[in-house]
């Protein structure tokens, strides 16, 4: 069983060619069983997933199939994938009380993440999120916001390297 936070590459391939707009495309009006429209993807998804996990976006981790009893790959969001995710879906999001919680859990799960490397900046910057986060005022929040999103790819990119340890 794939718990909430995690997914198999057949639940992935199946909601792109649901969703992702080429494989609509390429698959619009053709009669080819979606079983098979998934197999022939198969090589190109599980190649972007080796990417991602390249990239430090997602992990994954081996596990036993139920269904057939043979071991598949589950995947998840890494700490540094959920909190690009954030930034992503909350500089486009419309929806206010959507956005506004998306920038809640980025800051969240930001301040997740500088506790892995404690340093006295981290420290510092686990302050100011909790302050803010504590504060009520939805102007701060977002001026944080905008702040970290900005600097993020330096950011992580530093993360990466080793350099806030």
């Amino acid at each position: 069983m794939v718990s909430q936070d995690s997914f198999r590459l057949t639940e992935l391939g199946n909601l792109l060619l649901q969703y992702h707009k080429p494989f609509r495309e390429e698959y619009q009006g053709s009669n080819i069983p979606k079983s098979y429209r998934l197999h022939s993807k198969r090589t190109y998804i599980e190649n972007k997933i080796d990417e991602l996990i390249q990239l430090n976006l997602i992990g994954s981790k081996g596990v036993q199939s139920i269904k057939n009893n043979t071991s598949t790959k589950e995947y998840f969001f890494s700490n540094i994938g959920i909190l690009f995710s954030c930034i992503i879906i909350g500089k486009i999001e419309k929806d206010e009380i959507m956005r506004t919680s998306l920038i809640i859990d980025f800051f969240f799960e930001l301040s997740d993440t500088l506790k892995s490397y404690p340093n006295s900046l981290n420290g510092f910057l686990i302050r100011v999120i909790k302050d803010v986060l504590n504060n009520d005022n939805p102007d701060l929040l977002e001026d944080l916001f905008s702040y970290f999103s900005s600097i993020f790819p330096i950011f992580i990119t530093a993360l990466i390297k080793g350099e806030f340890i």
